[in-house]
């Protein structure tokens, strides 16, 4: 199922069309590899590490959708280029 959102690119400008078929994010292995790095340590002690909530660390290694500043702080914890969870390019 796809549906059509509108991203605005600057302020005041008009607004070109985000397919949502263009782009994904790979979330079964974000949270497989979030899931092997902390181990056995928790999830509240590797959110800590990452500088994130527990709750929001937890729904992302069930396949929630993240925010781009927290999948900023969880590739970087991880020691991983974003774009190897992201899917095609948007141009």
């Amino acid at each position: 199922v796809s549906s059509e959102r509108h991203l605005s690119r600057t302020r005041g400008s008009r607004q070109a069309p985000f397919n949502g078929e263009n782009m994904s994010l790979n979330l079964t292995e974000l949270g497989q590899k979030i899931v092997a790095k902390r181990g056995p340590s928790g999830v509240r002690a590797a959110a800590k590490e990452i500088g994130v909530s527990p709750a929001t660390l937890s729904r992302i290694e069930n396949g929630q959708l993240p925010d781009l500043s927290t999948f900023a702080l969880i590739c970087k914890w991880l020691g991983e280029d974003p774009a190897e969870f992201l899917g095609p390019s948007l141009f």
